[in-house]
């Protein structure tokens, strides 16, 4: 059997509802990207990279003005194999 890699992006939601008229803050994981690699470790690596430096959560992008990119580092990617 040989290994599929995908390189998944995640982002934490944040929503606020108000059952009973309280005000509640939930916090959702949801998957919003997923790309299939095939069976190169060191493609999926590069691209897992290549999201974690350029991707741009939803929040953060209605605030983002042309040319703005985010300010992060890839040392802490981890790799998960399926």
């Amino acid at each position: 059997m040989t290994a599929e890699w995908y390189v998944l992006i995640e982002e934490d939601t944040l929503t606020t509802e108000s059952p009973d008229g309280v005000d509640v803050t939930l916090h959702r994981w949801m998957l919003v990207g997923m790309h299939h690699i095939g069976q190169d470790q060191a493609e999926a690596v590069a691209a897992a990279e290549d999201a974690a430096l350029h991707y741009i959560p939803g929040v953060l992008a209605r605030r983002a003005r042309p040319g703005d990119e985010p300010a992060r580092q890839s040392s802490s990617l981890k790799t998960v194999r399926e």
